[in-house]
């Protein structure tokens, strides 16, 4: 009983595919590093370049939030005729030693364990795109586009002229999803660990699920594959007549200078299309949101959809990668609401013999 308690325990968790996530993707990155002559390119370090100083100005923006949330303390404390010195007594402080002890157990126990399946990740990823530049099935990723549309979206949607303060405001969730979704961890890390723990264990199964799309079907990102045609390969008939008719305004050609700029010297080129990872975190963005307060729906709602349309809009995704990765997000965020209540459930009923 004791045996099966503890594998009861071990297993009916979210937070189990932070540590099955560590072991899959170390195993992977030493299976393809087998099978290739290098490892590729850091394709998380490709990122961090080209979203370094957006993470930065994201985080002095939340440490200016933090000292302006003290001052509204302050000023409060004092309006209500409160020494604000008050704040700090005995009592308070023990609370904060208890969140700290409580902030510094979650750390070991997950957030390093995050931190390792994270790094995990970013080391296979290099590999698997060296694998699989020699197999790519981007004319099977077309075909599913024009089957579920009549057209070809990432390239299609280029016909049309937007206003230039439009596309500006699609590139910015595009780009700054990431620091969002890292800042909205980290908060979550801190003031809510239970949810945490279910967020940390959906985010590794999504990357679980992401990793095996990406080595089933790996594609580049149209732009790569078919305007670029950074390979050289031969384009399709039926391709080639949206290539010839994709003019895109130039607000989205400044998007992919950037792009240009980050990938200086670069031979491998990212094949994670399908799932878009975009849109997965998205998903988690605007659900954990709602989760911790509904309010905050009407940042994250619009947000999360801009970022999603930003890959289509970029010709950065196929159209099936957004409907994929809906699909792979809200998945792994039913089976970890499900495990999470299971493990509410048995905790519960074990108490009693605890006792």
């Amino acid at each position: 009983m004791g045996r099966g308690n503890l594998f009861l325990r071990i297993l009916v968790r979210p937070e189990i595919f932070v540590y099955a996530a560590f072991f899959i993707f170390t195993t992977a990155f030493f299976l393809l590093n087998a099978f290739t002559q290098n490892g590729g390119q850091d394709i998380v370090g490709h990122y961090l370049k080209l979203n370094g100083p957006r993470l930065v100005w994201t985080l002095i923006l939340v440490f200016i939030a933090l000292f302006a949330h003290g001052v509204v303390l302050w000023v409060k404390a004092a309006i209500r005729q409160v020494d604000p010195a008050t704040l700090v007594t005995r009592q308070n402080a023990g609370l904060l030693i208890r969140q700290t002890r409580a902030v510094l157990k979650n750390l070991v126990t997950l957030g390093i364990p995050f931190v390792l399946a994270f790094s995990s990740l970013s080391l296979a990823l290099g590999p698997l795109n060296v694998f699989n530049a020699t197999r790519l099935r981007d004319e099977l990723l077309f075909s599913w586009d024009v089957w579920l549309t009549g057209t070809f979206p990432p390239l299609t949607l280029s016909s049309f002229q937007y206003p230039g303060w439009f596309v500006s405001t699609v590139e910015s969730p595009f780009f700054y999803l990431v620091p969002v979704l890292t800042i909205f961890g980290a908060y979550l890390f801190i003031a809510r660990p239970h949810v945490f723990r279910e967020a940390a264990g959906a985010f590794f199964l999504a990357a679980i699920i992401m990793f095996a799309g990406w080595f089933t079907f790996p594609v580049l990102s149209p732009n790569d594959r078919f305007v670029d045609n950074v390979y050289n390969l031969p384009v399709p008939p039926e391709t080639q007549q949206y290539v010839e008719r994709y003019q895109p305004q130039k607000e989205v050609l400044a998007f992919w200078e950037k792009i240009y700029a980050s990938r200086e010297n670069m031979e491998i080129f990212p094949t994670t299309a399908i799932p878009s990872a975009h849109v997965v975190w998205a998903v988690f963005l605007i659900y954990y949101s709602w989760r911790v307060w509904k309010w905050l729906l009407v940042f994250s709602l619009p947000f999360g959809l801009l970022a999603t349309f930003g890959t289509n809009l970029f010709a950065a995704h196929y159209f099936v990668d957004i409907l994929t990765g809906v699909v792979c997000g809200a998945g792994a965020i039913f089976i970890a609401r499900w495990l999470a209540r299971k493990k509410d459930a048995y905790l519960q009923s074990a108490q009693p013999a605890i006792q």
